[in-house]
C-alpha cells in the first residue's frame, strides 16, 4: 500500500511533468530564428541601423513609398544629388540635408540589402544623369496589373513587343535608369506611379510644350496638342486646370507622419477625387501598421514577406 508521502510525490510529478514538457515545447516553437527579421536588424550596427531608418523614413513617409509597400500604388520613384549642385533650384528640389540623408542611407542600405531578399519587390537605383541619382521601388504584381491595363498605351510609345515582364527584365538586369527605358515618358511613369492616367497625360502634353519657350534657341518649336489652335492658348489650358494634389493633407513632419503622393492634377476630374479618397483611406490603415510595431522592423517584414500563393 502506497505511503501518503509517496502519494503526493506522485502527485506532484503527475502535474509538473507534463507542464515542463509544455513549457519547453512552447520556448522551443517560439525560440527566434536565427534568420529571423528581428535578428538580422539586430545584428546591424547600431549607426547603420539609425541611418537605414532614416532613408526608409523619408522614402516611404515623405516620398510616399509606403503604399507601393503596404498597397496598390505599383510604383514609387525618387532621387537624390550625386554631387549636390548647390544652387538655389537643387534647393528647393530637396534640401541639402535631406538629399545627404537619402544618398547615405541608400550607401548603407546596399551593405545589408542581400539580408532581405525580396520576391514580390525590387528596390534599386540607377543613376539619371551625371548628378543625380533615382530609386525606385517596384511592387512586381500591381505594375504589371496597371501596366496590362493600358497596354495600347506603353505600345504606342515603346513599341508593340513590350510586355511588363520585358520592362522588368531590362530594368532589373541592366544599368539603364526605368525613365530613359520609357523614353522619358512622364505619361507612362505617371500611370505606374498611381497618378492615374489622365492627369499623368495632361502632364506629359504640359511638359512636351514647356521644353521650348524661348524664341532665341536653336530647337523647333512643337506643333500645339490637336484641340488647340496655337501653343499659348495650350499652355494657358494647362495652367488653368492644373494644379499640385492633397498639399492641404502634407503637414506634418515626414518622419512621422505619412505623406499623401503628390503629383500634379486636374483637382476637378473624377478620376483626382477618387485618387484622393483612395490615398486617404489607405493611409490611416497604413498608419495602423506602423503604430503595432517598430518602424524599420514593420517595413523590412513587409519588404521580405511572401505572397500567398507563394507559401
Amino acid at each position: 500500500m502506497v505511503s501518503k508521502a509517496k502519494a503526493a510525490k506522485y502527485a506532484v510529478c503527475f502535474y509538473l511533468i507534463p507542464c515542463c514538457v509544455a513549457c519547453c515545447l512552447y520556448f522551443l516553437i517560439n525560440k527566434p530564428s536565427k534568420d529571423s527579421i528581428k535578428h538580422k536588424i539586430e545584428a546591424i550596427p547600431i549607426n547603420d541601423r539609425l541611418v537605414i531608418d532614416t532613408f526608409f523614413r523619408i522614402f516611404l513617409l515623405k516620398s510616399a513609398g509606403a503604399y507601393t509597400l503596404f498597397s496598390d500604388k505599383p510604383m514609387t520613384f525618387d532621387s537624390f544629388f550625386d554631387p549636390y549642385p548647390g544652387d538655389w533650384t537643387s534647393l528647393c528640389r530637396r534640401p541639402y540635408l535631406e538629399n545627404m540623408q537619402l544618398k547615405k542611407g541608400w550607401e548603407v542600405w546596399q551593405k545589408y540589402q542581400h539580408l532581405f531578399p525580396s520576391s514580390r519587390f525590387i528596390i534599386q537605383s540607377r543613376r539619371l544623369n551625371s548628378n543625380q541619382v533615382e530609386i525606385v521601388l517596384i511592387h512586381k504584381r500591381h505594375l504589371t496589373q496597371m501596366m496590362n491595363r493600358h497596354l495600347d498605351n506603353f505600345q504606342k510609345v515603346l513599341g508593340e513587343k513590350i510586355t511588363p515582364l520585358e520592362l522588368l527584365s531590362r530594368y532589373q538586369s541592366g544599368k539603364e535608369a526605368l525613365f530613359n527605358l520609357l523614353n522619358e515618358h512622364h505619361g507612362l511613369l505617371g500611370i505606374l506611379l498611381g497618378f492615374g492616367k489622365r492627369n499623368a497625360w495632361l502632364y506629359q502634353k504640359r511638359e512636351r510644350i514647356s521644353q521650348d519657350l524661348y524664341p532665341f534657341t536653336l530647337n523647333t518649336h512643337p506643333d500645339p496638342s490637336p484641340g488647340f489652335k496655337t501653343l499659348a492658348e495650350e499652355r494657358a489650358y494647362y495652367q488653368n486646370t492644373l494644379t499640385s494634389a492633397f498639399t492641404h493633407e502634407n503637414t506634418r513632419k515626414c518622419f512621422k507622419f505619412l505623406y499623401v503622393p503628390g503629383f500634379v492634377v486636374d483637382p476637378q476630374s473624377e478620376e483626382t477625387q477618387e485618387l484622393q479618397k483612395k490615398y486617404l483611406e489607405q493611409r490611416k490603415a497604413i498608419h495602423a501598421i506602423y503604430s503595432h510595431g517598430n518602424f524599420l522592423e514593420t517595413t523590412l517584414r513587409q519588404l521580405t514577406s511572401k505572397a500567398a500563393n507563394e507559401e
